[in-house]
């Protein structure tokens, strides 16, 4: 059966998946979310991505997007090194 979408994002079910948009970041790429109560922050660079969510109620958007540009995306590049080197070590 096929799940209706549109522009604004996907329907899973009842729930819906709204993208809110991306940041422009050198480093990576930044996507932000909004699902099922929470915010979702996805990180990707090369093969390896990350998310991290927080609770609408804990946050608002122009404050979440204040901390992505901030302290959380020089974390998540940090840990990308980390990720890159693991999964190129986990090939030898």
């Amino acid at each position: 059966m096929r799940q209706p979408s549109c522009e604004a994002g996907v329907t899973f079910g009842v729930l819906r998946l709204r993208t809110l948009g991306e940041i422009m970041h050198p480093a990576c790429k930044i996507s932000l979310f909004s699902w099922n109560g929470k915010y979702l922050v996805k990180f990707e660079q090369g093969l390896c991505e990350q998310t991290y969510k927080f609770e609408h109620l804990e946050i608002d958007e122009p404050r979440l997007r204040e901390i992505v540009v901030g302290p959380l995306v020089t974390e998540a590049v940090r840990q990308f090194e980390t990720m890159q080197a693991a999964r190129i070590g986990s090939l030898d």
